[in-house]
């Protein structure tokens, strides 16, 4: 077997993000190119994942660093009034499947302390081998040693992983360090490709 666990990010995976245009949304309100508000967000984001620094310091910095500090207080208005996380039923059934083939299971997600207690009370009737949390263990997924922890944890090598994520920049730092990663997109599109990687799959039927 080839590969041996089957990791899934929370957030735009596991769960339905509570407002897909987010970033479009941020860059309006900050009334600046979304490539350039991104640029800005992941110099910081990692700290903010690791518990290093508070939300609003996060969004101070990125602010600061983009010449918008006079919108932080719109900004941060316009995030606490977003709505809450749906779990995508379709996406727990598959891990379920996954789970009955042989496969280990995981979550891997950037989130804050308190977000991180609001996700595991969304999954607690669900079963998986690890949750890696970024602000539990202090490492975000933009750095290496967050995917060392995943590997110790699962024991399996990083060859032996799966991650679905539907981050590009947090695909990217997978692929580098041997992992095999898949871009989300939609639960139709993961399923197929699920399908051509873990073959086992197809002796179930009620993969919808």
């Amino acid at each position: 077997m080839r590969y041996k666990a089957v990791v899934f990010d929370y957030g735009g995976v596991i769960a339905n993000k509570p407002n897909i245009n987010f970033d479009q949304d941020v860059s309006n309100i900050l009334s600046i190119e979304i490539n350039l508000y991104k640029e800005a967000y992941f110099i910081y984001n990692g700290d903010f994942n690791s518990n290093i620094i508070t939300r609003t310091q996060l969004w101070e910095k990125v602010l600061k660093k983009l010449n918008r500090l006079e919108k932080l207080n719109e900004l941060i208005n316009y995030i606490d009034n977003l709505p809450s996380y749906i779990v995508n039923q379709e996406v727990i059934n598959l891990i379920n499947i996954i789970k009955k083939c042989g496969y280990k299971t995981g979550i891997l997600t950037n989130r804050s302390l308190d977000s991180a207690e609001k996700m595991k009370k969304t999954l607690r009737n669900q079963e998986f081998d690890t949750i890696l949390v970024s602000s539990e263990i202090g490492y975000s997924k933009s750095d290496p040693e967050c995917y060392r922890i995943l590997s110790e944890a699962l024991k399996v090598n990083m060859e032996e992983i799966i991650i679905i994520d539907d981050v590009d920049h947090n695909v990217e730092i997978m692929q580098k360090i041997g992992i095999h990663p898949l871009l989300y997109i939609d639960y139709k599109t993961l399923k197929k490709q699920l399908l051509e990687l873990l073959p086992n799959l197809t002796n179930f039927a009620d993969i919808q």
